[in-house]
């Protein structure tokens, strides 16, 4: 029995022992640390949002553009009101039910990132939209849609905007997939509409068989501006003085002019809008019908809708269509240079796409002296026909046509330029949804186009974010996926190797 005993005295004194007891220690509190570690970044990343955009073009952060835009925003709110702004940005459901949709998850991350770059900014996540409903009556009751999908902004003087988390997403035309992310356009929208105290308007007129293009609302309302329809043929009607913009889309008859000038017609309350340094947009195509009271008001602007001619391209067009031209943009001087200074500084200028136009002839000569414009925005290739069809047969002309033309005028009030425009675009396919595409230039165009003409800031260069098939292959470059390769496979082992190593040694040489 003694002997027993001492021989297990002995073995649990031996080194082998000692040395295999505390590499078990070791090990067993080494797997504690590392679940109770992933516990703690779970917990804090629940709340805080722990999270690195690896992806190329850091889809889901902010740009420079958002920052300075926000910043602003902030102190145009703080000059306004005396005080900086609190924005809170709210989520009508738990955090952890939203981010278990992927796509959901991407606006919980840009609110958090806006969050963590404006201390004037925080984000909220409320659930009780079905215990107190009441709560969210005043968005309702406006028409809003309010359901656990709905993102609220809103300010301590109660501006607020409402948006949600589909808004934000971008499905391709058959809507069966999510093609890009516009979260940073929808929400500095937002941003803009809550802290500008007079919020400028676009007004589409009515009344004519005008079509006001959805997707043209859409980019219009993402620039922060309201819409209105207004109905000039009303006695009594008058266009909103806080109109930046008036937009007349496709009309199928004329508006109304009258020979007497104590009577207020359309052409007359158009004509003094514009002549008050103010800003209009027409659009037309080939089929747009005479309309002798219309053409006269752009023959003043030194601008001609050429109809029944279609302009045509062999070469230089979209999917072998001929009639869906891509466009050249031709040098011009400011102010017009602005519309596509955006594209064409770019080492890979997009390529615009212009289907079903009319061409656009232009009637007067630019004057700088007299502070006077009329420049060709977007042109025809030198390739590109029309046909002309006549009792001697069908004749075709072939060179460059405009297809896009802008009329500027300048005064000087207070010591500022102060201008007016009159932008004339023979293809109403270049606002509708297949030219909305992100491969095209249409979008950047129509946002610069906003901006010039009505003189406001938008987020217009927060664009779309086209995504691509989520996997570590596609999001992250491929030196940032050799360096985590690295990382991983030889350096991670490396270090456990070697720490192993000068265990096993310390042991043997004891």
């Amino acid at each position: 029995m003694d002997k027993k005993n001492s021989t297990k005295k002995s073995f649990f004194s031996t080194k082998k022992f000692k040395y295999g007891a505390a590499a078990t220690v070791f090990t067993a509190l080494f797997i504690a640390a590392v679940i109770l570690l992933n516990a703690i970044v779970s917990a804090v990343d629940s709340k805080y949002s722990l999270h690195f955009d690896m992806t190329k073009d850091q889809l889901f952060s902010i740009s420079d553009e958002t920052v300075t835009l926000v910043n602003e925003r902030i102190k145009e709110y703080e000059k306004k009101f005396g005080e900086k702004p609190e924005i809170k940005i709210s989520f009508l459901n738990a955090r952890d039910r939203i981010v278990e949709n992927v796509q959901h998850s991407w606006a919980v991350t840009l609110a958090e990132s806006y969050a963590e770059r404006f201390s004037e900014i925080t984000v909220e996540y409320n659930e009780d939209l079905t215990t107190h409903p009441d709560k969210y009556l005043k968005y309702s009751n406006q028409n809003y849609a309010i359901d656990s999908t709905a993102i609220i902004f809103t300010t301590q003087e109660g501006a607020f905007h409402v948006t949600g988390l589909d808004a934000c997403l971008v499905y391709n035309e058959t809507g069966e997939y999510v093609w890009a992310f516009q979260g940073e356009m929808k929400f500095n929208a937002a941003l803009i509409d809550i802290t500008t105290s007079e919020k400028p308007v676009v007004s589409f007129t009515t009344n004519h068989g005008e079509s006001i293009p959805e997707r043209l609302v859409e980019l219009v309302k993402n620039c922060g501006f309201d819409i209105q329809e207004v109905d000039l043929s009303k006695t009594g009607s008058v266009i909103p003085p806080e109109t930046k913009i008036l937009i007349m889309c496709d009309p199928q008859t004329d508006i109304i002019a009258v020979n007497d000038d104590t009577v207020e017609s359309e052409y007359t309350k158009i004509s003094d809008y514009l002549n008050d340094y103010r800003s209009m947009i027409v659009i037309g195509n080939n089929t747009t019908k005479s309309l002798p009271v219309l053409d006269e008001l752009l023959s003043d602007w030194g601008l001609e809708l050429q109809r029944n001619q279609l302009v045509m391209d062999d070469m230089y067009c979209h999917v072998q269509n001929n009639k869906n031209l891509y466009v050249e943009y031709p040098e011009i001087p400011a102010p017009a240079a602005a519309l596509t200074k955006s594209l064409t500084d770019l080492t890979n200028t997009p390529r615009t796409i212009s289907p079903n136009s009319a061409p656009i002839r232009i009637l007067k000569e630019s004057d700088a002296s007299k502070d006077y414009w009329v420049e060709p925005i977007l042109t025809s290739s030198v390739n590109s026909y029309v046909e002309i069809v006549s009792d001697a047969g069908v004749d075709k002309k072939t060179g460059s046509y405009n297809l896009m033309a802008l009329s500027t005028r300048k005064t000087i009030e207070n010591n500022v330029d102060v201008y007016g425009h009159l932008l004339l675009i023979g293809s109403t396919d270049f606002v509708s949804t297949n030219a909305f595409s992100e491969q095209f230039g249409n979008t950047k165009i129509l946002y610069n186009v906003v901006r010039l003409l009505a003189d406001e800031d938008i987020p217009m260069n927060t664009h779309y974010k086209v995504l691509q098939d989520y996997d570590l292959n596609t999001v992250i470059d491929s030196g940032t996926v050799y360096m985590y390769g690295i990382v991983s496979v030889v350096l991670i082992p490396l270090v456990i190797f070697s720490f192993g190593a000068v265990v096993y040694f310390k042991r043997k040489h004891k």
